[in-house]
This record gives structure tokens, C-alpha cells and sequence, in this order.
């Protein structure tokens, strides 16, 4: 399906530049006809202060699925000893996931897991008061995220697998995202990232790729 579609689109639009190598890997004649867009996102940062001691250093949200790899997360924390303050906060796709994830993290000094959906408004409040949202997805099955740009939109400081638009926003000077190729990598970027949190950058760049931006693009490239 995914050949049938690239061969006979006029227009392939992708939300990380190592889509367009995936298309040139896939069905090269597609190439030409394929373009990056920023994944569409929008302003949510609000003008309440950011807590001067945040109460976790990772925050992981969203619904829990297998390949985002959150279990095997938790497991290798666990298994190094780690003593980052990880609090998790998603609904899981399955019974059998939820029970692991539970077990695991029982007791835990250091680990929380709350199996649920976690609605915007809290979501700010969850973000302000974590260091870093971290988001480990396995690198081979993702190129862009949602969870990544809505977590943006509120102003988080986001760390994710060195793939697709983590990779892009890395070498983005507007916001905070960092990358690790190991899980065996995140402690040191949650103690040595140094860089500056800029809400009033981050303001440009979300207004720069909200939805009415996209929709103008978007339009143009169909006009053509």
C-alpha cells in the first residue's frame, strides 16, 4: 500500500528530512515529488511561572503501546540503578502491558505510574513541574512524533531517540531538544544539558509552524 501511494502521489510530504531518504531507500522516482514540512503544532505556553525546583526529571505521557518502548525503559532504570525521578502518566493499550508496567514500578522510591489519560489542562501543570519530557520510542519505528510536539507546545525541554524530527529539532537553536542513541545516555543529558530554556523562543518557533502556517504551505505546494 505504501508503494502503491508513493508511486501514484502527486505529493509526498514528510515530517522529518530522514522521511525523504526513507522515500529515495523505498521508491526513488518518488524523490522529486516528496517535500518537509513541520509536523503543524500551536502556542499552548501560558504565562504562569515555571517552578523553581521541578518535582520529577522525566515525565512520560501518552498512550503506552509496545513499540514505544516504555517498558523496556523502566526495566533497564531499574536494572542500573538509577536515581532519576521518572513519573509516567498514560493509558495502556493493553491489560496485559498495564500489569508489567505495574509491576515493575511498585514500590519504586523513584519511579511512578499512573494508568490513565491525562487531559491537556493537567498536562501543563505535569510539564512545568518535569525537568525533561522523555520520550523512548524505538528508533527503527518512528520519523515524527505528536507527543513531541504537543510537548513542545507547552514549553518542555524534550529528550527523544536521535532518529527523524528528534534529530531535525536537536540542531534547532529555538527550543531544547536532545537525543540519545542509548537508553544508557539520558542520565548524563538530564545532568549536563546546559542550555538555556528561551519560553520567548519557543513562542517563535510554535508560531512559526502553528496550523494556519502549515495550511498556507501546504496549499501552495497543491497550487503547484
Amino acid at each position: 500500500m505504501a508503494r502503491f501511494m508513493m508511486k501514484h502521489a502527486d505529493l509526498i510530504v514528510t515530517h522529518a528530512r530522514e522521511g525523504i531518504e526513507v522515500i529515495r531507500g523505498q521508491y526513488p522516482p518518488a524523490v522529486t515529488r516528496t517535500i518537509f514540512l513541520h509536523h503543524p503544532t500551536k502556542n499552548r505556553i501560558s504565562n504562569r511561572d515555571i517552578p523553581s525546583n521541578p518535582e520529577s526529571d522525566l515525565l512520560i505521557w501518552g498512550t503506552i503501546t509496545r513499540y514505544k518502548g516504555v517498558l523496556e525503559f523502566v526495566r533497564f532504570a531499574i536494572r542500573h540503578h538509577w536515581d532519576l525521578r521518572i513519573k509516567i502518566i498514560g493509558r495502556c493499550a493493553s491489560v496485559e502491558l498495564q500489569e508489567e508496567l505495574e509491576q515493575v514500578t511498585k514500590g519504586h522510591p523513584y519511579i511512578t505510574f499512573e494508568d490513565r489519560n491525562i487531559p491537556f489542562e493537567e498536562l501543563e501543570t505535569e510539564i512545568q513541574k518535569a525537568r525533561f519530557v522523555l520520550i523512548p520510542y524505538a528508533p527503527e519505528s518512528i520519523l515524527s512524533s505528536g507527543i513531541l510536539m504537543d510537548s513542545l507546545s507547552f514549553g518542555a525541554q524534550v529528550i527523544g531517540p536521535n532518529v527523524g524530527s528528534f534529530k531535525d529539532y536537536a540542531q534547532e537553536p529555538l527550543i531544547n531538544v536532545f537525543t540519545f542513541d542509548s537508553f544508557s545516555d539520558i542520565p548524563s543529558i538530564v545532568n549536563q544539558a546546559n542550555k538555556p530554556l528561551n519560553i520567548n523562543d519557543y513562542r517563535t518557533f510554535l508560531n512559526s509552524h502553528d496550523w494556519n502556517a502549515f495550511g498556507k504551505t501546504f496549499s501552495q505546494l497543491i497550487q503547484q
